[in-house]
């Protein structure tokens, strides 16, 4: 077969993805366009002998594990291809070639566009980012993540369990040197680097990075897929607290009539009134507003808090803060609720 034969409809598809977000795994090409595994590997296998994209092993950083399967990525002859389909491509194949070093965030990152597309989300990647913003080329930022109908956008890292220390720190500085980014997403590998960035980023200059951004989340990489896919609306989680455990909504503060900042959801538990505040995404400017909420702004206000948390980090983080009940559930729980709603 030669590279130049027609291509079906599907087999530019796969080619323009490839194009588009560099490299690709068989899983996530099956996932993309809706293949079943055996079909997904007989039709990579068929562009692979047609020359139309290079197949090479994942290894070393991902996962322990020697093996990972393989990634795929455009040839120069996929290109040309796409040019006679009268596509616009500008790059040529070795412009599109990644390093080993940065592979798994690249992977990583197009992991999430796979899951997160069909829900209203689009991403710029990392080259696209730092050109719109002029960044620097070594920049760890991974791109923009964009929901189409609420206009949300936000800058995307992705942390993988081995993550050191200087990488670390050169993400809390990004966040912090950023001014035209004010809401930034963190995905995680592991428990240690969810918790390090965490920690890390309240504690940099007193918490001041976070409290000069709008939204830092925080998620492990799988339940933040979830989340933004079913969860991320503060008026259905509201929804759920007060359908499901034991909460009545009071009111919805505004304008002036707000006195501390990001507590604005007033409800009603266990016969007092509290401030409502949904901690499912780990948002650290949520955090942060409520450690500013100390005993004498609580002595002079009166309303506790209450926080709907799922991991026992957030006590730790919040230790300090007396005043405060906690509601936990889980993202099963969560989401058996959202799915009722349908």
């Amino acid at each position: 077969m030669e590279g130049n034969e027609r291509l079906c409809k599907l087999d530019t598809k796969i080619l323009a993805g490839l194009y588009e977000y560099r490299a690709l795994t068989t899983e996530q090409i099956g996932r993309m366009y809706g293949m079943s595994m055996p079909y997904t590997y007989k039709k990579l296998h068929v562009l692979r002998k047609r020359k139309l994209l290079h197949s090479e092993p994942i290894s070393g950083y991902l996962t322990s594990q020697r093996s990972q399967g393989k990634y795929h990525r455009i040839s120069e002859t996929g290109i040309t291809c796409l040019r006679k389909q009268g596509m616009f491509v500008e790059r040529q194949a070795y412009q599109l070639k990644i390093d080993k070093y940065h592979l798994p965030f690249v992977l990583m990152t197009n992991d999430l566009l796979v899951d997160l597309e069909p829900y209203g989300w689009t991403l710029s990647d990392s080259r696209d980012t730092k050109a719109r913003f002029n960044l620097n080329r070594s920049d760890n930022i991974q791109g923009m993540l964009l929901h189409r109908h609420t206009m949300d956008e936000y800058g995307i890292y992705i942390l993988s369990a081995n993550t050191s220390p200087k990488n670390l720190q050169k993400t809390i500085r990004e966040i912090g040197d950023y001014d035209q980014i004010n809401d930034f997403l963190i995905f995680t590998k592991g428990k240690e680097s969810f918790e390090s960035i965490a920690k890390g980023l309240l504690d940099e200059d007193g918490g001041s990075v976070v409290g000069k951004r709008r939204r830092i989340k925080i998620f492990p990489h799988s339940f933040g897929k979830n989340y933004l896919q079913h969860y991320d609306n503060e008026d259905k989680i509201l929804g759920f607290v007060v359908s499901e455990m034991g909460v009545a909504f009071k009111e919805k503060l505004t304008g002036s009539s707000i006195r501390h900042d990001g507590l604005d959801t007033v409800v009603w538990h266990e016969g007092e009134e509290k401030y409502f505040v949904n901690l499912l995404d780990t948002d650290l400017k949520k955090i942060f507003n409520l450690l500013r909420y100390r005993k004498e702004k609580y002595a002079e206000d009166g309303r506790k808090l209450l926080v709907l948390s799922q991991i026992a980090f957030h006590k730790e983080l919040l230790e300090e803060i007396r005043h405060i009940d906690y509601l936990e559930t889980g993202p099963n729980q969560v989401m058996s609720y959202l799915n009722n709603l349908k």
